[in-house]
This record gives structure tokens, C-alpha cells and sequence, in this order.
């Protein structure tokens, strides 16, 4: 796209956050499999939840860019929720469609009691997915969504972002929203720390819109610092990232690697996330080459970045599926490792297949439709020389 500039570092950051999402579920199945390289594993990989963390700092970063370099334009409302809505809706009510009325009720027959009572309470809840309020649902109930629909709690918290921050953006200028997203950090730590401390469950108060934007709040933040020339310089940005890592690393080692595991982590830990992929972002921002811009530049993170959006939804099912009805368990040398890693593998490239799939037989037909949009809305804002719209950045 001529207008709005893409780093392709970014796509594979967001290729490298949907991996260790993947790879988070995946390794998360209804079974304990014991053993000391397993468990290895496990306390590894189910630190991958940090890739959601790292979509909301890049939806938060990539909305407000759009949103700000398209603020003069006379069809700013009107463009940006068509195209969100031509990017989002199509696969989204898709899934939901084809979750509710065929594969629910066809699967419901082969759980046990317990996972059949999950799949009512979910079904009973139908209404809030459609409404992009299943978070909201599960906040207030105590309760947390299975049955491969779980996970659109992020979505939701997503599209409620998209809904407000345009309104936003469009009345404020560059210091109200800067004063207004220091306010979400705060605010977001002082909610997390009064909720956990009159016992709302964990994983209520990490799927909570209000206790999470500062994920998003952190990728806008930086978003926005970039209107004006940064004065920190370059080699400074890369020794802050490299320290919030070690800080991150620390983090999961003292308090482990689940979110809702400590008040620490809770509380404190979801902001040093967030910090951590602010900076990543400014990081992958520079015109410098670097190490970690070589990493994200990777073709194969690149890739799975493309189909990213279609790999986040599909999963659950994927790996739902492959665990009832493909393989049981089994030892090999007196170890499930064997069966743990190929279980993996073959999730990972079932959810591949039906991405790639996904893309070109259904969502690519609606991106071209969004493409004109865009199109239209570029030819109404200041581009430079080489046709690329005037922005700073340092």
C-alpha cells in the first residue's frame, strides 16, 4: 500500500506473537503428562499468553498511526470502521456461525458431563460473542469461555478499542491524548490491584477490558510519541529494551509463567509487558539495522504474520479436534515426550492449512474491497515525493 508506510519487521513481530500463541495452546490440553523434559516444556511455552499482550500493543500502535495520518480526511469515520469492519467481521461471524450452529451441537455428544455443561454455558452465552461483549459476560459471572471460543475475549476487548479510540483521536490533540493514556496505565494498575484485592478470579480480571487497555494504551502511546521527533536517542531505545527483557525474564522466573498466578504478576507484570513491547516497537521503528530487526525480518515469521488473524481464530478448534478424535497419548522409550511433540506439530501445521485456506478462498475477497477504501481516503491526504504520507518518526 503507497500511503501508509509498512515495516515488515512489524509483520513478523506479529507472526512471532501468534507462534508462541500457538504454541501456548497447544501445550495447554486437558491432560497431565508427566516428566521432566514435559514439564520443561511446559513452564516454557505457557509463557506464549505474552503474545497477546504483544497484538494489543500492535493493534494500539497501528490503529492510532492509521487513525492519526488519516485525521484531515472527510471520510475518517466512515473508512476506518468499513475497513475494520471488512477486515474483521467476514471470518469472525464465520467462525461464530459455524461454532454455534454446527459444530457445537454435532461435538457436545462425545464430551464427558463436565465438558458438555461448559458447552451449554457457552451456548447459553451466544449473544455476547455476537455482540463482541463475551468478556464483559465472563467478568461479571466469575467465568472463563472453553468449548474453542475461550479465546475471543481479546477480540472483544479489541473491537470495543476500535469502536471508542477513533472518537478519541479525533478530538483530542497531541497532548490531551498523551495526558489520557497515562491515565489508562494508572488507571489500569489502580483497577487490577482493587479488583484482585476484593477476590475477583484472575483470569476474570485478565480478560477485562477496562483492567487490560493499557496494553493497547502502551502500542498508542508510542504511536503518538512518534507526531513529534523523538528526542531519546536510537542506541538508548535498544539498552531500555534489552534491560525491560531481563526485568520480563526475571519476572516469569520469580513469579511463573501463568497471568493470573500472582498479585505481582497481575498487578505489575501485565504493565512491564506492555513497557517491554512499547520498546520493541519503538526498536523495530529505527532506519538503524539491528539484531532483533534481522530476527522479525525472518520470511517464515513474516508468513505466519500474514495469516496471523485467521491462526488466532481457528486453533482452539484445531487443537480441540486433533486431541478427541486424531491421537491418545502414548509413551515412547517410557516418555509421552514423542507424542507431546508430534501432537504439537501437527496442530501447528493443521491450523496453517485452514489459515492459508481461510485467506484465499474467504478473506482476501473482502481485503480487496477494504483495498479501494483506502485507496479512496489516501488521495485526500498530503503525500511526499515518493508517495508516501508525511509522518515523523526517528
Amino acid at each position: 500500500m503507497s500511503g501508509l508506510n509498512k515495516i515488515s519487521e512489524l509483520n513478523g513481530l506479529r507472526g512471532f506473537a501468534i507462534l508462541i500463541v500457538l504454541v501456548y495452546h497447544f501445550v495447554n490440553i486437558s491432560v497431565q503428562l508427566n516428566g521432566p523434559i514435559i514439564n520443561a516444556v511446559n513452564n516454557f511455552f505457557l509463557m506464549g499468553w505474552v503474545g497477546v499482550d504483544i497484538f494489543f500493543a500492535l493493534s494500539g500502535f497501528l490503529i492510532t498511526s492509521i487513525l492519526l495520518k488519516t485525521k484531515s480526511s472527510e471520510t475518517y469515520f466512515k473508512s476506518f470502521y468499513i475497513k475494520r469492519l471488512l477486515r474483521i467481521f467476514p471470518l469472525y461471524y464465520l467462525y461464530l456461525a459455524f461454532m454455534f450452529f454446527f459444530f457445537l451441537p454435532h461435538f457436545a455428544p462425545h464430551l464427558n458431563p463436565a465438558e458438555q455443561l461448559n458447552i451449554k454455558t457457552t451456548e447459553n452465552s451466544q449473544l455476547y460473542f455476537w455482540l463482541y461483549l463475551s468478556n464483559i459476560k465472563q467478568f461479571f459471572q466469575n467465568i472463563f469461555f472453553g468449548s474453542a471460543l475461550g479465546h475471543l475475549w481479546s477480540l472483544s476487548i479489541e473491537e470495543q478499542f476500535y469502536l471508542i479510540w477513533p472518537l478519541i483521536i479525533y478530538y483530542c490533540d497531541y497532548n490531551q491524548l498523551k495526558r489520557i493514556l497515562l491515565a489508562v496505565f494508572v488507571g489500569s494498575i489502580i483497577l487490577r490491584a482493587f479488583f484482585y484485592y476484593h477476590n475477583v478470579p484472575g483470569l476474570s480480571i485478565y480478560s477485562f477490558t477496562f483492567t487490560r487497555l493499557d496494553a493497547l494504551g502502551y502500542g498508542a502511546y508510542i504511536s503518538v510519541s512518534l507526531q513529534k521527533p523523538i528526542r531519546i536517542k536510537p542506541e538508548s531505545v535498544k539498552l531500555i529494551l534489552k534491560v525491560l527483557l531481563i526485568l520480563t525474564a526475571l519476572l516469569f522466573i520469580f513469579f511463573g509463567p501463568w497471568p493470573n498466578s500472582t498479585p505481582v504478576m497481575l498487578i505489575i507484570g501485565f504493565s512491564l509487558i506492555g513497557l517491554t513491547n512499547a520498546f520493541l516497537i519503538l526498536t523495530l521503528q529505527s532506519h538503524q539495522p539491528s539484531k532483533i530487526k534481522l530476527f522479525f525480518n525472518n520470511n517464515l515469521l513474516k508468513f505466519l504474520g500474514k495469516y496471523s488473524y485467521a491462526l488466532y481464530l481457528f486453533n482452539p478448534l484445531v487443537r480441540q479436534i486433533c486431541f478427541k478424535f486424531f491421537l491418545s497419548p502414548f509413551m515412547v522409550w517410557g516418555s509421552y515426550f514423542v507424542w507431546y511433540f508430534l501432537f504439537i506439530m501437527l496442530c501447528l501445521l493443521i491450523s496453517i492449512v485452514v489459515s492459508i485456506i481461510s485467506w484465499h478462498a474467504y478473506e482476501k475477497w473482502f481485503m480487496k474491497i477494504k483495498s479501494r477504501y483506502e485507496e479512496q481516503q489516501l488521495e485526500q491526504l498530503p503525500i511526499n515525493a515518493d508517495g508516501n504520507l508525511i509522518s515523523n518518526s526517528f
